[in-house]
């Protein structure tokens, strides 16, 4: 997302090569037999002003596919300014926008849940996992996106002993990236 000063609808736009990280994610969650209906749900976690949704969709609308996109941000003014500015550029998408903690969602319902680290602290995380994957329906898949050297790969790794989820690998973005799918 761009802003500039004296910001109007005019001068907020999407920037693309921001979100390089999810080139790909269609085509690799359809050659994988990871599609398997018409209407594919997906949940950004922490969504901000929604780049992440944008891009995801125009994917899927770029093959023909049906996508609903929704997300869940804990800021209210990030959904105010992204309902102000950059709704409109959303056309006929289905998208739903919920603004509340991230531990009070329901994540029962979606066929992918993508994050970009919303909590910070390690306990955080793995309490936010802990929830997200055992509310995942079977065959739902979880991606979180962060850059490399993060470290976060052994936490999440760790969590398939948990909980009912296998770690799977995915070629998207330019690289090989860990997705937790619910068994």
């Amino acid at each position: 997302l761009m802003q500039h000063d004296n910001a109007t609808e005019e001068n907020w736009n999407y920037i693309e090569g921001k979100q390089k990280r999810y080139y790909g994610l269609y085509e690799a969650l359809y050659n994988s037999n990871f599609i398997t209906n018409n209407n594919f749900k997906v949940m950004d976690i922490g969504c901000g002003a929604c780049s992440t949704l944008y891009n995801v969709s125009r994917q899927f609308k770029q093959y023909g596919a049906n996508i609903e996109c929704n997300g869940v941000e804990h800021n209210k003014e990030i959904i105010n300014l992204f309902q102000k500015y950059l709704y409109n550029l959303w056309d006929n998408t289905k998208l739903s926008l919920f603004t509340q903690d991230l531990f009070e969602h329901n994540y029962s319902e979606y066929d992918l849940i993508l994050s970009y680290l919303p909590l910070k602290k390690p306990i955080d995380q793995e309490k936010m996992y802990s929830k997200i994957f055992n509310e995942m329906k079977p065959g739902a898949l979880f991606h979180e996106h962060y850059g490399e050297g993060k470290g976060k790969d052994d936490l999440l790794l760790n969590m398939d002993k948990k909980i009912n989820i296998k770690p799977i690998e995915l070629l998207f973005g330019g690289r090989v990236n860990y997705l937790f799918l619910k068994e």
